[in-house]
């Protein structure tokens, strides 16, 4: 567990957000395991692709840079079509995506973080999670099954790029 204490920079919060993925898996998990239509799956087809996403959500907020931007919308672009597949309605998915910054919260609360310095890194995670969800949407909609390339128009507008 880490110290977080006033009198260090950021109270002692390095700018790295100090959380394993595999918790904020386990806490999002814990919420909808309950619910349908997760409650009805295998865990594997109950998880989909959102260990990836979680993963490169929190490697995106350690280490901000555009590839990491990329893999986490090719894995939520993964777990849209997957959902798709599992015949998953879309506000199924709006959901599981509503829930990771709880997921988050809490297992920022458990490292010891300071209420000021969680708020501040869950407002920080907004946008990318944001993006995420927009990515794994657009897949369901659109239901393709391969993954986005470079090339893919609304890959580049969803990063601010020019097509």
């Amino acid at each position: 567990m880490n110290e977080f204490r006033d009198s260090a920079s950021f109270g002692g919060w390095d700018d790295a957000i100090p959380v394993n993925a595999d918790d904020v898996v386990d806490g999002w998990w814990r919420i909808l395991r309950i619910e349908k239509p997760w409650a009805d799956m295998p865990r594997d087809d109950a998880l989909g692709h959102m260990r990836r996403v979680l993963r490169e959500l929190v490697n995106q907020a350690r280490d901000p840079d555009h590839e990491a931007r990329r893999y986490m919308l090719a894995a939520a672009h993964d777990h849209g079509s997957f959902r798709r597949a599992q015949r998953c309605r879309h506000e199924d998915l709006v959901c599981e995506f509503g829930l990771v910054l709880d997921a988050l919260d809490t297992a920022l609360q458990r490292t010891g973080m300071p209420s000021a310095l969680i708020r501040d890194s869950l407002s920080a995670l907004d946008p990318d999670l944001w993006l995420a969800q927009e990515a794994a949407t657009n897949a369901w909609h659109h239901a393709m099954p391969q993954r986005p390339f470079e090339g893919d128009p609304w890959f580049k507008r969803l990063l601010g790029e020019p097509d």
